[in-house]
């Protein structure tokens, strides 16, 4: 089996807008029934950039509940879904020369109307592996919220 990690050897962009919008070629080791011995395969992908991001996980400790806000989606919009929104952590896509900490601040101050004590585990995730962002961690689960 090869230890040759998969490639980009071709991209191009086809589309910019709130999020952009590549379709690139991978060459990567075809690991079908022959446990990926055989020559390597091209596939053409689409990759989505969304732009770095950051997350927050409120706890209001006087009540001991995290707290969520109620967004609508695009993507349940469009696939007719019967409710287009959903619960989720606080979180934004940082502005230029944000950090992840007052990106999370502001987004807490922005979507529940709370000032928060965040701070930084360093911790990155990859929420949709498909997409090329990654939500950069401001806040542990731990972090209290105040009016």
């Amino acid at each position: 089996m090869t230890n040759e990690p998969p490639r980009i050897v071709d991209r191009k962009r086809v589309y910019t807008g709130w999020n952009k919008v590549e379709v690139v070629t991978v060459e990567a080791p075809d690991c079908g029934a022959t446990g990926g011995d055989a020559a390597p395969r091209r596939h053409l992908r689409e990759a989505v950039e969304h732009g770095e991001a950051a997350v927050v996980l409120t706890i209001d400790r006087e009540r001991d509940v995290a707290l969520l806000v109620r967004q609508w989606r695009t993507g349940l919009i469009a696939v007719d879904a019967p409710d287009p929104y959903l619960l989720e952590a606080c979180a934004g896509i940082l502005d230029p020369g944000e950090t992840p900490e007052e990106t999370a601040r502001r987004e807490a101050r922005e979507e529940i109307l709370r000032r928060t004590e965040a701070r930084s585990d360093g911790v990155v995730l990859a929420v949709a592996p498909a997409l090329r962002s990654l939500v950069e961690s401001a806040d542990a689960p731990t972090a209290s919220a105040t009016n």
